[in-house]
């Protein structure tokens, strides 16, 4: 494979027995594994091979790992194992997903991982419910537990669109391979990854207990908020306020925006102020560019005209 043509897909899809398994790999190793699951190709490409090799140019992983920890990384990539619970069989598995892995053979610049026919079976069980996430955002985590929380979230929000969720202490702690006391838990890991996703993928997160045993905190309830839905809620909240206020104060308040953030002429001005359904669509338009929603490349008027269905050759007076 030439380097020229190895390109990273915008999305890694993985099963979810994958995303709530146990692993013992690190940050680096989780890195390289994305990188992996990245150029799968779930379209039937491995009907009859009892083996495949993905072969990654050393060159692109350099990128994310440090050419240092490359080769310690291989080898825990090679010796851990991933255990998963499994449906189908009622019983809890494990499995070395790449038993043969080749690093730059005759200097020809390549990672070649090996993976068995089960491993291939087990990585592309997608069935109906997987996990899709984006591998650019995945890439910029530099802790493994904002790795694995966001992969948790993105399958809750992949299955039926899941924005509030229960999830057993135990089975978190297992998921990021942690035993720490609840208090050290949250501070360490939940706090910390919470941060991290919200930083970076503009994702909210927020929890609380949800069960308890005594002073012990069993369970916790999720709730998942993008930074888009946040800016559509402000809009709907401007939009509500908009429709309940007295007319002539929205005009009033409607006219200072016009004068002072366009450069609409008096005609098309007093055409947005007298007319209802323009005016709502202005409010509209205009709070979904104050909150980052609508993102203006040129003019703002000129947008905005658009908008409103004005003459693309109107006339506008520069303030």
């Amino acid at each position: 494979m030439s380097t020229e043509l190895f390109q990273l897909r915008k999305n890694n899809f993985q099963p979810n027995s994958l995303t709530l398994s146990r692993q013992e790999w690190g940050l680096n190793e989780r890195k390289i594994l994305s990188v992996v699951l990245n150029q799968l190709d779930h379209v039937g490409k491995y009907e009859g091979q009892s083996t495949h090799s993905f072969k990654i140019p050393i060159i692109d992983v350099v990128k994310h790992v440090q050419y240092k920890y490359i080769k310690e990384c291989l080898e825990n990539l090679q010796q851990k194992k991933v255990q998963y619970h499994s449906e189908v069989k009622n019983q809890l598995l494990s499995i070395v997903l790449f038993p043969d892995i080749r690093y730059n053979i005759n200097n020809n610049g390549m990672l070649e991982l090996l993976v068995t026919r089960s491993s291939l079976d087990f990585l592309l069980n997608l069935g109906q419910e997987y996990t899709k996430y984006n591998i650019d955002i995945f890439l910029q985590f530099q802790s493994v537990y904002s790795q694995r929380m966001y992969e948790i979230v993105m399958m809750e929000l992949r299955n039926s669109n899941r924005k509030t969720f229960v999830i057993e202490v135990a089975e978190l702690q297992k998921i990021f391979n942690t035993n720490y006391a609840y208090a050290d838990f949250k501070k360490r890991v939940l706090e910390k990854a919470r941060a991290d996703i919200y930083e970076k993928a503009d994702i909210v997160i927020n929890y609380e207990p949800h069960q308890k045993k005594g002073k012990s905190v069993i369970s916790l309830a999720f709730a998942i908020t993008t930074v888009r839905d946040v800016k559509y809620n402000s809009v709907e909240e401007e939009l509500d306020g908009f429709r309940s206020a007295n007319p002539n104060m929205v005009r009033l308040i409607a006219q200072g925006i016009l004068e002072t953030e366009y450069t609409f002429n008096q005609e098309q001005m007093k055409m947005i102020l007298s007319n209802e359904d323009l005016l709502e669509k202005f409010a509209e338009v205009n709070s979904k560019i104050d909150n980052g929603i609508i993102l203006i490349k040129s003019s703002k008027t000129q947008y905005m005209a658009k908008s409103l269905g004005f003459n693309k050759t109107y006339k506008s007076t520069n303030k």
